[in-house]
């Protein structure tokens, strides 16, 4: 559980969405552009709350590990939509082949006949 700070509001978000928060955040920054995300959260109050936050160049935020024993608020819609820009902001995904894979085996016998040329 992360406790967030937008401007003088601040609230207990879940670890996923505070990171999927910042990333995104620093991502609009980077392309001078702005969204608007609507997060589940817990208020200062200990009161379940919506809270929408505006992420674009110029706002700070916040986040801060927190000893609290609540329930991290479900933000899995707000996660995915958050991820989903930042691929179409990057403009591609980075897919990795577990070991086991053919598709890694394969990577591995390319790198192993390249060494063995030096």
């Amino acid at each position: 559980m992360r406790h967030m700070t937008f401007g003088r509001k601040s609230f207990l978000l879940g670890n996923e969405a505070a990171d999927a928060v910042l990333k995104y955040a620093a991502l609009l920054a980077q392309n001078h552009t702005a969204d608007t995300v609507t997060l589940n959260a817990i208020s200062s109050d200990g009161d379940e709350v919506q809270v929408t936050i505006l992420l674009d160049t110029g706002g700070p935020i916040l986040s801060q590990t927190t000893r609290s024993s609540q329930p991290e608020p479900d933000n899995s819609v707000a996660v995915s939509y958050m991820e989903a820009q930042t691929r179409q902001l990057t403009g591609f995904s980075v897919a990795v082949p577990d070991d086991a894979s053919p598709i890694a085996a394969w990577h591995r016998d390319a790198a192993d006949d390249e060494l063995s040329g030096v």
